[in-house]
């Protein structure tokens, strides 16, 4: 890492001078990353992150999002899975899932409010996806979160 410059500029001569593969290695990846986030990824990704969570989950599909962020569906793609390590339908669908953990908390709320709020068409559609992430219903999750808390009252 010590060989590596700051600067996004050519990485050739530096190549040259070393002999080590995985500086080399280091030393393009270093490059590479200056080159994309120079030519707008991070400033997509970010963009995206705030839409998405500006949105709440609410009726944004990748398609609208992609438009509102001035990339075409499969940039969008790309962008999502080298920054966030996931396409942007799967960080939608997390997103909402988190947005969705955020409302059991509130007493307040029926689960299927929860749902709707959400993005969910429907509990049962609320259901199956909150089973993904926790192998447990919203129903049971917000029991023993209301359990846990009247045992520490």
């Amino acid at each position: 890492a010590q060989f590596i410059d700051s600067s996004p500029s050519e990485p050739t001569e530096k190549l040259y001078q070393q002999k080590e593969f995985k500086i080399q290695t280091e030393i393009l990846i270093s490059w590479f990353r200056k080159k994309v986030q120079t030519n707008g990824c991070q400033v997509s990704m970010n963009k995206m992150q705030q839409i998405v969570h500006n949105h709440k989950g609410m009726d944004l599909t990748v398609k609208k999002l992609s438009k509102e962020i001035f990339l075409s569906p499969r940039q969008l793609q790309r962008h999502s899975n080298d920054w966030l390590g996931m396409g942007p339908d799967d960080y939608l669908m997390y997103h909402k899932f988190l947005y969705s953990v955020s409302l059991i908390q509130q007493e307040r709320l029926s689960l299927s409010e929860v749902a709707l709020k959400s993005g969910y068409y429907d509990q049962s559609h609320f259901i199956k996806e909150f089973k993904q992430y926790t192998d447990m219903t919203p129903g049971h999750y917000r029991s023993i979160l209301f359990a846990e808390k009247s045992d520490i009252c």
